[in-house]
C-alpha cells in the first residue's frame, strides 16, 4: 500500500511521533490540557529513569512540539529536587515548567462540615428538595469526629456514601460498619470457592491466626489470650507447627500450639503429629490438631503419635475443621489482605471482628481453647470411602452407557 515498514526498535519512537502529530493537529482547533497523575509511583524504566523523570522529559518534548496547550502535573518537593533537577538536561526541562509550590493541608473538623454542607446544598438545590438542616441526613458531631482524624477528601466522600441514610421518625438507621460491605462480598464469593481453600494450609492458618489476634486480651473458654506467636523451630522442623497461643488458664500459663493438617500423604501427616507431641522441645503445654479428614488407620506411626497426643498424659486435642466454621474467618482474612483496595485499615477490620463476634463466637476458635476431649472426631471425612464412592459412580456410569472403559 506504499506505507513505511517500521521496525520493532523504532515502533515506540514512531508511536510518540504519531501521537504528537495528532495532538498538534487538535491544538489547531482547541487548546489541549494534558494532566499527569499518580506521580508518587517509584517504578523505574529499563534505563533507570523514574516515573517523575520520564514524565518531565515527556512534558518538555510535548511543549516543544505542540502549538497550544497546557501540561499539568504535581511532584513532591523531594522528588523535584533529587530527581527532576538531577536530569542531564534539567535546565531545558525547568525552563519550560512554571514551578509553583502548594502547601497541602489535611482537613479539620470545620473543613469537613463546610465541605459536606456545600455538597449537600448543591445536591438538594438540583433536586428541588428542602431539608430540616444543612447537613441532613448526617449528624454534625459525627462529621466533626471524622474531621479529628485529619482525613483526605476521598475518605470524607467514602464516609458520606456509606452513611447517607434517611432519618425515620427523627432517628437515623443503625450505621453499617465500614468493613461490612467488603465482608459480605467475600462471604458470597466463598459460597462457590471455599473448597479451593480447604487444602490450602497457608491460607487456613492465616485465617485462624487472624481470628486469635483479633481477640487478644479477651477471655474465652477460661483462657485469657495474651499473645499469638510463631513456633521457634530449626530448619528441619519448619512447615509443620503453625502458631502458638500464649495465655492464662485459671491462673496458670498455657501455651497451645496449633497445626493445620489437611494433607493426605502419610509421611507429612506422621511428621506433623510427631512434632505435635514434642511439648518440651518446642515449648508448649498443649498440642492442637486442626483437620477435617480421618488419619489412615494403616499408618501405624501416625496412629501411635495421635493416640499419644490425645492421651490424658499430654492432653492434646483434635478439632474438626468444617467449611461453615472456617468460612467467616476466611472472609475477614480476605478483607484484611485486600484492605488497601477497599480503603480500610487493620484497626477497622479488627474492630469489625470484635463487634460481630466473628472470632469469639466461632466454633473453631472456642474448641481450640476449650478443655480437650481426648476424642477422635466422629464426623472426620473418610477419604477411602469417598474414593470408593467415586469408583462406584464410574462403574455405574460405564454400565449405563455400555462400555468397559472405566478409568
Amino acid at each position: 500500500m506504499g506505507l513505511a515498514n517500521v521496525s520493532e526498535d523504532d515502533q515506540e519512537a514512531e508511536s510518540f511521533n504519531t501521537v504528537r502529530q495528532i495532538l498538534d493537529l487538535i491544538s489547531d482547533y482547541k487548546p489541549i490540557v494534558v494532566c499527569f497523575d499518580e506521580m508518587e509511583s517509584d517504578h523505574c524504566n529499563e534505563i533507570g529513569y523514574t516515573a517523575r523523570q520520564v514524565t518531565a522529559i515527556l512534558a518538555k518534548d510535548l511543549s516543544d512540539k505542540i502549538k497550544r496547550g497546557v501540561l499539568l502535573t504535581s511532584i513532591f518537593p523531594d522528588h523535584w529536587i533529587h530527581e527532576v533537577k538531577k536530569l542531564s538536561n534539567a535546565d531545558s526541562v525547568i525552563d519550560r515548567i512554571a514551578e509553583q509550590v502548594i502547601d497541602l493541608k489535611y482537613l479539620n473538623s470545620d473543613d469537613v462540615v463546610t465541605l459536606v454542607s456545600r455538597w449537600l446544598e448543591e445536591f438538594y438545590q438540583e433536586k428541588g428538595l428542602k431539608t430540616p438542616h444543612p447537613l441532613y441526613p448526617f449528624d454534625e458531631d459525627k462529621l466533626r469526629e471524622l474531621g479529628k482524624e485529619k482525613p483526605i477528601v476521598r475518605k470524607v466522600l467514602k464516609w458520606c456514601a456509606e452513611n447517607f441514610k434517611p432519618c425515620i421518625s427523627g432517628k437515623t438507621d443503625p450505621e453499617e460498619h465500614p468493613v461490612e460491605p467488603a465482608y459480605k462480598q467475600q462471604i458470597v464469593a466463598l459460597e462457590t470457592t471455599i473448597q479451593d481453600y480447604m487444602e490450602d494450609k497457608a491460607t487456613l492458618t492465616k485465617a485462624l491466626r487472624l481470628g486469635f489476634t483479633a481477640i487478644k486480651g479477651e477471655v474465652l473458654e477460661n483462657v485469657q489470650i495474651v499473645d499469638i506467636l510463631d513456633v521457634k523451630v530449626k530448619a528441619v522442623d519448619r512447615g509443620y507447627l503453625d502458631f502458638k497461643i500464649v495465655g492464662k488458664e485459671n491462673g496458670k500459663d498455657v501455651k497451645i500450639v496449633v497445626a493445620v493438617l489437611q494433607e493426605s500423604g502419610g509421611l507429612f501427616v506422621q511428621a506433623t503429629l510427631k512434632r505435635l507431641i514434642e511439648y518440651k522441645k518446642f515449648d508448649f503445654t498443649r498440642g492442637c490438631l486442626v483437620r477435617s479428614k480421618q488419619i489412615n488407620k494403616g499408618a501405624a506411626k501416625a496412629q501411635e503419635y495421635l493416640t499419644k497426643l490425645l492421651s490424658s498424659e499430654l492432653g492434646g486435642e483434635w478439632v474438626l475443621l468444617k467449611t461453615e466454621d472456617i468460612k467467616p474467618l476466611l472472609a475477614v482474612y480476605s478483607v484484611m489482605k485486600d484492605r488497601k483496595n477497599d480503603e480500610l485499615s487493620e484497626e477497622q477490620i479488627i474492630d469489625f471482628i470484635r463487634q460481630k463476634g466473628i472470632a469469639s463466637d466461632n466454633y473453631l476458635i472456642r474448641e481450640i481453647l476449650s478443655d480437650p476431649s481426648g476424642q477422635v472426631p466422629e464426623d472426620a471425612i473418610d477419604e477411602e470411602i469417598d474414593s470408593s464412592n467415586v469408583i462406584l459412580t464410574k462403574v455405574v456410569d460405564a454400565v449405563s452407557v455400555g462400555t468397559n472403559d472405566l478409568f
